[in-house]
């Protein structure tokens, strides 16, 4: 069963479909869950662009806040009531990466996360933050497409081909 269940979030409606989700596999199983922001470097030096009277410091501090507070919110929630949930705010330069140490640093064993569900071009052209954790996670990721309906979420089909990588 799932113990520790890692939902990534980055302020967008897409990424909060996972949460249901989560939320039906922690009750079910038990679990807890732990909501995950990780505030990029590469933001707060875009911001700092703009706003040029803040420091690098004063501007990651001010994001840092921001997604902690973002994080509470959602972890008092009607949606997460009478489930365990912590939160953490991880900071790098590469999203994936960020929401990967942090799964590492606190043994997880499954992430929901929110997908586009973009293929070929589009998402190359993009590039996906869910397609790089789950190239590299070493631990179980449901991807959660937009459409997805809790309620109709009764099967979960996981394709095998036999290699280590499946």
């Amino acid at each position: 069963m799932f113990h520790k269940i890692i939902v990534p979030l980055d302020e967008s409606p897409l990424a909060e479909h996972a949460i249901p989700i989560a939320a039906q596999i922690a009750r079910a199983s038990g679990g807890t869950i732990l909501l995950v922001r990780v505030v990029t470097l590469a933001l707060t030096s875009q911001l700092q662009s703009h706003e040029l009277s803040l420091t690098p410091a004063e501007i990651v501090d001010a994001e840092y806040s921001r997604a902690e507070t973002y994080l509470w919110d959602i972890a008092h929630s009607d949606e997460m009531h009478g489930i365990e949930v912590k939160t953490e705010v991880g900071m790098r330069h590469d999203p994936a990466e960020g929401i990967l140490a942090l799964a590492q640093a606190n043994h997880a064993d499954l992430i929901v996360m929110g997908s586009h569900g973009m293929t070929g071009a589009l998402r190359w052209k993009l590039g996906s933050v869910s397609r790089k954790v789950s190239h590299h996670s070493p631990i179980p990721i449901l991807l959660v497409r937009s459409d997805t309906q809790v309620s109709t979420l009764r099967r979960i089909l996981v394709p095998l081909d036999g290699s280590a990588l499946a």
